[in-house]
């Protein structure tokens, strides 16, 4: 009930649908900053719109990931990536991948006619393993913005865990099929005494 003398908060149709996209996603301070509305003004339309069947929450939680900027994918705050590389651990193995297929593709190279076919014809027999499949999109229909959000957050980090185990896989595969390439033609480099080469 407003009190008698009070001006009254009249809210806008564009004011509450960002109150609803917002909500949760955004601290309170921001969104009342934003609609330019109270703290309590912000709290009672909130009120007021779950008393309507709207899953609105204030409560804000802090964000489980962070945009990497060469990729520009939500990744997990876990480890050191942005302190040291500044790019994400995806980023960093899609790089090592393409290292390790071009050092593939050398070694492939220097095989004879002969010994490409015996290799081709064996690969085709072997095929590639299957990689595990990716996390499904979690529900967010129906759910307030920011459980959304965390639910979202939490899928990002999965599916962040799924590339990288898909990456390690295929780094590993492509080593050890330039390693045996290597050792077919005879151009496998030997440990020296500056220690083993890079792979």
């Amino acid at each position: 009930m407003t009190r008698k003398g009070a001006r009254q908060e009249h809210w806008t149709t564009g004011q509450v649908r960002y109150l609803l996209e917002n909500a949760g996603v955004l601290s309170r301070r921001e969104i009342c900053r934003h609609l330019r509305k109270s703290g309590e003004a912000v709290k009672q339309k909130a009120k007021i719109l779950r008393a309507k069947g709207y899953a609105i929450d204030l409560r804000h939680y802090e964000p489980l990931t962070v945009i990497c900027p060469s990729c520009g994918e939500a990744r997990s705050k876990e480890g050191r990536w942005r302190e040291t590389t500044g790019i994400c651990d995806v980023c960093r193995m899609r790089d090592q991948l393409r290292d390790a297929q071009y050092r593939q593709a050398e070694a492939y190279a220097a095989l004879t006619a002969e010994q490409r076919q015996v290799y081709d014809r064996t690969q085709a027999q072997v095929g590639d393993s299957g990689l595990p499949p990716r996390p499904p999109a979690p529900k967010t229909a129906g759910l307030a913005p920011n459980k959304a959000q965390r639910l979202r957050e939490l899928h990002a980090i999965d599916v962040e865990r799924w590339e990288k185990a898909c990456l390690r896989r295929q780094i590993n595969a492509a080593k050890t099929r330039t390693k045996r390439m290597r050792e077919k033609s005879g151009t496998n480099p030997r440990k020296g005494a500056g220690g083993s080469p890079r792979e």
